[in-house]
């Protein structure tokens, strides 16, 4: 579990210029984290059972374990939503704020003039780049705050684990 919340805390810190070694080995890091759990996760689950009930069991044991990715995955959606509203509003104040987002608008239609652009639809195609980067931007940043709420959620998950007794396996 460990390997698996460090993976989710590298993928945390992922940010649009991060180089692609980064994603891999978190990605890797992950693979081997979720082998690490699931597979033991099963065994000690379907141990307990007698024979006669393992198909049960392990059928039980899927269907619980879908459904709770099923809504985990859209409880993950909806905070990565709206977080990402969030951070774009946040950076799209900023950058209204500061006064850079005007100095790069202007900056941006100077160049698309410069390079052929209309100097009527420059300054509207300019505004439309740096949404679409501001976008991006609160998009990489919500995704970061998603990963760094799992990697918390499988933490607190790591406690009950340690608190887990080892039963003899069941004999016929």
């Amino acid at each position: 579990m460990l390997i698996f919340a460090y993976s989710l805390h590298m993928q945390s810190q992922i940010a649009l210029d991060s180089p692609d070694s980064l994603y891999v080995w978190a990605l890797v890091w992950r693979g081997v984290g979720m082998g690490m759990v699931f597979s033991p996760l099963s065994a000690v689950t379907l141990s307990a059972l007698h024979p006669r009930q393992l198909g049960a069991g392990a059928g039980l044991f899927n269907l619980t374990r879908q459904l709770g990715g099923t809504i985990g995955i859209a409880l993950l959606k909806t905070f990565l939503q709206t977080r990402t509203v969030v951070h774009v509003q946040q950076l799209s104040e900023t950058a209204g704020l500061s006064g850079m987002g005007r100095r790069t608008i202007a900056g941006m239609s100077q160049f698309l003039i410069q390079h052929g652009a209309n100097s009527t639809t420059a300054p509207g195609q300019a505004g439309a780049v740096v949404a679409s980067l501001i976008r991006r931007q609160g998009s990489v940043m919500a995704f970061g705050d998603a990963f760094w709420v799992s990697m918390v959620l499988i933490g607190a998950c790591l406690v009950p684990t340690l608190l887990l007794k080892r039963r003899p396996p069941v004999v016929q």
